[in-house]
């Protein structure tokens, strides 16, 4: 295969250019926006690919009466066969290679939805969806939908003698970054919701190194009853590790917030259930892998007894789709309503937590972007994934406002 990127200002002035040089047979493998450089204005780069075709074999001469017999060349003897530790290595950069161009055309597949659009501003929100890392086959889905949504719109609304017919309706309409903005939001808060109010007990629960220790108590620290002197009281289950405990009291006792290590898991529910009037119950857990799996079993099993318990799944924000995909199954018997995202200081992609959000019907809940207590910690707003498709400076500043 053969891959050739294209750079234009608009994707539709690369994608013609390609076509020119590679032919209509050309693949579209990927689209992406560029930033701009040395003064010069942004603009897009598409990336097509040819499969190149073998030339055919030369036929066989026939050999004419009475022609003596050509001696023929004998093939070169074969080579020595190669050790086996060589030979998995090239079956595995054989297989490596094979699963690359797999990959190269399935995203030519998805990456068709940029062709023939009807209004030209969803080829450009379709490509920041990709550059987020959002889901391919969900980026498809969400600019189909918005393509219909402005299409019922223009043809419902009410003629005036400046527009007469659905048709000047639409290329009125198609062209007004307001309406598109609004179009946008509203699909997007369809697809994940935000929920960043907390329950009188949460739990955070999510795998080692998440953030999930330092989260608690910034949450903690954030709550209305921590300056008001109301009790908030942080519980820990993670005591298999003295470093557990030992953390979130350093972190806690600065502000004045009580800890409580549960040395016996089965003891929780008790705790919960016979916690004050008014008084906020925060529970630490550790994460859970490998041989864990009875430990974080029971766990769940006695956090889920718990009735009206707010369980939060914590992931950092730089984490794979592939891998947070199985991270929501792996604490799926925790029974997590939404998720919070740590670390946004070392990503700027939140394309994967929105695409298996959506999957999952996880709602959003907070946010954390560095190691400040309480400090580096906001509300999620859906100002945070309109960003991804629109101006994000300006989204991201309106979402911290």
């Amino acid at each position: 295969m053969r891959i050739k990127s294209f750079f234009a200002k608009s994707v539709d002035e690369a994608m013609t250019q390609a076509r020119a040089q590679l032919g209509a047979d050309a693949m579209l493998l990927n689209t992406r926006k560029t930033p701009p450089q040395d003064g010069q204005p942004g603009g897009y780069e598409v990336v097509f690919g040819t499969i190149d075709e073998e030339p055919p074999a030369a036929p066989a001469l026939a050999a004419k009466p009475n022609q003596a017999p050509v001696a023929k060349e004998l093939p070169p003897p074969l080579p020595a066969a190669k050790p086996q530790d060589q030979m998995a290595d090239d079956l595995q950069r054989l297989q490596a290679q094979m699963e690359e161009i797999r990959g190269l055309i399935l995203r030519s597949s998805r990456n068709q939805p940029t062709v023939g659009r009807t209004v030209p501003e969803l080829v450009d929100v379709y490509a920041r969806l990709i550059a987020a890392e959002v889901d391919a086959v969900l980026a498809r889905d969400i600019v189909d939908r918005l393509e219909a949504s402005i299409a019922t719109d223009a043809f419902f609304e009410r003629a005036t003698p400046g527009r007469p017919n659905t048709a000047n309706r639409w290329k009125a309409l198609q062209c007004d970054p307001a309406r598109i903005e609004t179009f946008v939001k509203s699909e997007m808060e369809r697809r994940v919701g935000v929920d960043p109010k907390l329950g009188s007990v949460v739990a955070l629960v999510g795998p080692t190194g998440a953030g999930k220790t330092t989260s608690l108590v910034k949450l903690a620290t954030s709550l209305p009853e921590a300056a008001s002197g109301t009790r908030v009281r942080l519980l820990t289950v993670d005591t298999s590790r003295p470093s557990g405990y030992l953390q979130l009291q350093s972190l806690a006792e600065p502000f004045g917030i009580a800890c409580e290590p549960v040395h016996s898991i089965q003891r929780l529910p008790e705790l919960i259930a016979n916690r004050k009037a008014g008084e906020r119950l925060m529970v630490d857990t550790p994460g859970y892998a490998g041989d864990d799996g009875k430990t974080a079993e029971t766990t769940a099993r006695l956090l889920t007894q718990c009735p009206g318990i707010d369980v939060h799944l914590v992931v950092p924000g730089y984490i794979r789709a592939n891998d947070l995909r199985r991270c929501i199954q792996r604490y799926e018997m925790f029974r997590p309503e939404k998720i919070l995202v740590t670390k946004l200081d070392e990503t700027e992609a939140l394309g994967p937590v929105f695409s298996e959000a959506a999957r999952a019907e996880l709602r959003l809940s907070f946010l954390t972007h560095g190691p400040v207590i309480p400090r580096d910690i906001r509300a999620a707003s859906i100002e945070d994934f309109i960003a991804m498709v629109l101006d994000r400076p300006k989204a991201l500043a309106q979402s911290v406002a």
